[in-house]
């Protein structure tokens, strides 16, 4: 009896050696790091703007 399996293509299984699993995990840990510093980059120049624009409210109160 033969029985028709049906295998899909890419089972998601990754193999390699441990020092490629290292490195691959550097690799993700720095793209992350690296998307959170621009997150914070992006939300400090917003608050500089911010700074910039209620001093210069400030200023004029006094003229």
């Amino acid at each position: 009896m033969k029985e028709d399996i049906k295998v899909p293509k890419d089972l998601g299984i990754k193999i390699g050696s441990k020092e490629e699993v290292f490195w691959t995990a550097v690799k993700e840990k720095m793209e992350n790091s690296i998307l959170q510093y621009t997150e914070s980059l992006i939300g400090e120049k917003l608050m500089l703007e911010l700074a910039e624009k209620r001093i210069a409210e400030e200023k004029e109160k006094f003229k």
